[in-house]
């Protein structure tokens, strides 16, 4: 997989916009990565001189690059753009090519059941690039990464940069498949022996297994975990046993043989998910 040479992070100087600088710099320590950072002003019909919208984030933008600086992080040239957020920043990250979008979640109460901003949620859903959500009340820490497959490419990506994560921050991973009871699958179809059940759980088995010999978890402490249920929800429940600080997930695809559109599950988990996560699409 490729390296993570170039970031960049989008910041609203919100208070979720500062757990994303601080990973963005954590993240940029221990690759060696480039942050190019982005302030996007929303176009408006105000008379309101542009210039003088500018004068704020410029200065704020200033004092953060200089602050990247004595990190010993390698920072390009703050950008304001003007427009629509998610869009402004989803085309500088392509012009730029980075290799992920670093962003707060929004200004959401902790109570919330939905975690996530307008800006974070729309870049999750139209973004090629993968998308890092910093969430607010979680340090930066990487210590215990959760990642969900379902066995398709967007996973196989998913898992990839799970690993190299994991490696690199010397994190514990655990890798999550989870799938529904035969019965809730085909009860309209047919009587459901135990005998049905135990061949429909030792084939999940034997799918995981081989999706996983396909990566190197060489000298990485992981184990693989096989749940049972709806997936959103075992995830989430998961999520909230073990405390994870970063969830990577695929974006599509599907789940096997429990045919549940993967991109609605991780719709689900990224808007409700306690902790930080990713999201990988295309690479």
């Amino acid at each position: 997989m490729k390296p993570i040479d170039k970031i960049l992070l989008a910041t609203d100087f919100s208070p979720s916009s500062k757990e994303a600088v601080q990973t963005a710099i954590s993240v940029a320590q221990k690759y060696y990565s480039e942050i190019s950072m982005i302030h996007v002003i929303p176009l408006t019909d105000s008379s309101f001189p542009l210039h003088q919208l500018k004068k704020m984030p410029e200065q704020r933008l200033n004092v953060l690059y200089e602050t990247l600086q004595k990190k010993g992080v390698q920072v390009t040239k703050p950008i304001i753009a003007v427009g629509t957020p998610y869009y402004e920043i989803n085309q500088v990250a392509l012009d730029k090519d980075v290799n992920v979008i670093i962003i707060g979640s929004g200004e959401k109460k902790k109570t919330d059941v939905f975690q996530l901003g307008i800006t974070a949620e729309r870049l999750i859903r139209r973004s090629p690039k993968p998308v890092w959500v910093a969430k607010r009340y979680k340090e930066p820490l990487l210590e215990k990464i959760l990642c969900p497959v379902e066995y398709s490419e967007s996973s196989g990506r998913a898992l990839k940069n799970a690993i190299n994560l994991a490696q690199n921050f010397s994190a514990e991973l655990t890798v999550l498949s989870v799938t529904k009871d035969i019965e809730s699958l085909y009860s309209d179809i047919y009587h459901v022996l135990p005998e049905d059940q135990e061949q429909f759980e030792e084939k999940r088995q034997a799918e995981f297994d081989e999706f996983l010999n396909h990566f190197n978890f060489y000298k990485l402490d992981w184990k693989k975990l096989i749940k049972k249920g709806q997936p959103a929800r075992e995830i989430m429940k998961i999520c909230d046993e073990e405390n994870f600080d970063l969830i990577v997930m695929g974006s599509v695809g599907k789940t096997g043989l429990s045919k549940v559109n993967f991109g609605s599950v991780a719709a689900k988990v990224t808007r409700e998910v306690p902790c930080s996560f990713i999201t990988v699409r295309e690479e």
